[in-house]
């Protein structure tokens, strides 16, 4: 089965319910890794020994325009930093007995199945206090500089996401972060702004910029409050994201870098206190209330290459000082 599958393309990969079921025993509990207002996600063995991740919608009705919308805007994800479609299982009905006669009842089973990231989400290192992520920085900064790329890289192909949050970023192995979980994003021009109808708000409270939560606008900047919201928690905690309106920014920045500063190797910070202080920066620009003055994820993630290369440039310094140390003791030996 599994091989037969592997040479059709994601969109046309269809499962059949019943090898899924046999791969999840039957959609038991203890293969659950995962769970959300619209979905089940359970964990599945192929038979040539990938494991993959099985989200299965549990509403009915209007759901079936839900399915239809993440599959169309996930297939259209590919890229490094998303987490990758496998493929999809949709099973229109069953028949069932009802007073003693069979009827075929409409209760499809709607699946999309995904890659498997054994890092789980980013969620699990964070602190609920005002401490920072657990990782140490190079791996905390490759994160942010991933979820960024994936962001650009969804807002270049017009699709907002709309629940960006660190339950919703994956790692693998390596931690490399991939963003998921594409149930309620929208494929709309960067340049448009939409309203949705009052009282039907959907996401994630701390993650909804005031625009939505106020007036139901949503727009590019929407995953930009949410992305503000993921950095802030990465580099001061929960708590601190809660109180960092209240604080002015020049010292919430200070606040931070001096958190950093003690947990970064003292050899290290010359350098990492430039990528921190444009990370804390850039977060609280995206936090801004007015939308308009939020940057695009273009802006930010030119900025960070900026940083980047600002530390090649410096390392390179280092290394033809160093160099022209030891040319000079060299020539004072001859």
């Amino acid at each position: 089965m599994a091989s037969n599958l592997q040479n059709k393309s994601p969109l046309t990969r269809e499962f059949p319910l019943e090898f899924l079921q046999s791969i999840t025993n039957n959609f038991s509990e203890d293969r659950i890794i995962g769970e959300g207002g619209f979905a089940v996600v359970y964990k599945g063995v192929l038979d040539n020994g990938e494991e993959i991740a099985l989200k299965k919608l549990t509403h009915t009705g209007t759901e079936d325009t839900k399915f239809a919308d993440e599959f169309n805007n996930i297939v259209r994800a590919r890229h490094q930093n998303i987490v990758q479609y496998v493929g999809y299982c949709y099973h229109p009905g069953r028949w069932i007995e009802h007073n003693q006669q069979y009827v075929f009842g409409h209760e499809p089973t709607r699946i999309l199945c995904f890659e498997y990231l054994h890092g789980g989400d980013l969620g699990r290192h964070l602190s609920a206090e005002e401490q920072p992520c657990g990782l140490d920085w190079q791996t905390c900064y490759k994160i942010i500089r991933g979820v960024c790329a994936g962001l650009k890289y969804l807002h270049s192909v017009d699709i907002y996401h709309l629940d960006l949050k660190p339950a919703n970023i994956l790692l693998d192995n390596n931690m490399m972060p991939k963003i998921g979980d594409f149930g309620i994003s929208r494929v709309l021009p960067s340049s448009k702004t939409i309203t949705t109808k009052p009282g039907t708000l959907i996401g994630t409270m701390g993650f909804m910029p005031p625009e939505y939560i106020d007036k139901q606008e949503i727009s590019s900047k929407y995953d930009m409050f949410s992305l503000g919201a993921i950095l802030i928690q990465i580099m001061a905690g929960r708590k601190n994201y809660c109180d960092c309106g209240s604080v002015p920014s020049e010292n919430f920045i200070d606040l931070v870098c001096e958190i950093w500063r003690k947990k970064v190797h003292p050899a290290m910070w010359s350098h990492t206190w430039k990528e921190v202080k444009a990370c804390i920066r850039i977060a609280l620009r995206c936090l801004e209330y007015d939308r308009h003055k939020r940057p695009t994820i273009r802006e930010v993630v030119d900025e960070l290459n900026r940083i980047d290369i600002e530390d090649i440039v410096d390392e390179l310094d280092r290394i033809d000082i160093d160099i022209s140390s030891v040319r000079d003791e060299v020539l004072l030996l001859t």
